[in-house]
């Protein structure tokens, strides 16, 4: 039995290996995308790996399926492959082009299914969704798209459990929060002083431009730096600390 078993994934594997990665040679049953989120970025290499995926069925686990913008929403539809909103079609009349892929190749002149021009196209998550939200806010045609979002994908496709509805079931330790005051040494107290002017002095810049929501990129490489302040070898190379801040 395991004999059989293995040549199998064998014989499976070989007319793909060593073109693509072993995760994209097989067609799983079921693929479980753990902290979804991550593939936000729709464009992202990450996110177009986790497409690629082959699987007969697909699930996503994660606490906050949007964080910053509705359009975080459109990479977890196209890897559900939820049908309309995931696929691409084409409006030329009497033409049934529909793809999850925007099928141009290199020249990106026509359809590789179609034959059909770029701007005869569109994507219809980015039309019934997000461009109304975009241009027009939450009135209008913004509100009914938001309706629709919440009843034709939001509501059919999410399985939302709080801690408070499983607590049952987790059983977990009630909350205790501790605050600890640490009293740093001379050496990491300069270092966090120099880290957190030269930092401050930037998100001030961008508070100033008014452009603090969308050069958000600071933030994380804030909190990465700022660590550097409470490890124990705090003396590096002068180059080397240039390389944190």
């Amino acid at each position: 039995m395991h004999r059989q078993y293995d040549f199998d994934i064998l014989s499976m594997l070989k007319p793909c290996f060593p073109h693509r990665s072993l995760l994209h040679c097989a067609r799983w049953r079921r693929i479980i995308l753990d902290e979804a989120h991550r593939i936000k970025g729709f464009t992202s290499s990450t996110a177009k790996a986790c497409f690629a995926l082959r699987a007969d069925r697909r699930w996503c686990l994660t606490g906050t399926p949007l964080q910053n913008r509705v359009k975080e929403l459109q990479a977890l539809v196209r890897f559900l492959k939820i049908d309309p909103y995931a696929y691409y079609f084409c409006s030329r009349k009497g033409c049934d082009c529909k793809t999850l892929h925007w099928a141009f190749g290199a020249r990106g002149a026509h359809c590789e299914n179609c034959g059909h021009p770029p701007m005869s196209h569109f994507n219809e998550f980015n039309r019934k969704i997000l461009k109304p939200i975009e241009q027009a806010g939450f009135r209008g045609a913004g509100a009914r798209a938001l309706r629709r979002l919440r009843g034709e994908v939001m509501t059919t496709h999410v399985l939302r459990r709080t801690k408070a509805e499983r607590a049952a079931d987790l059983r977990l330790p009630a909350l205790e929060v501790r605050l600890v005051e640490l009293e740093l040494s001379p050496a990491e107290a300069d270092f966090y002083a120099l880290i957190f002017n030269r930092k401050k002095a930037k998100f001030d810049a961008f508070v100033r431009k008014g452009t603090a929501m969308h050069d958000s990129a600071w933030y994380p490489r804030f909190q990465r730096t700022a660590t550097r302040a409470v490890e124990l070898e705090i003396v590096q190379p002068q180059a080397q600390l240039r390389a944190y801040l």
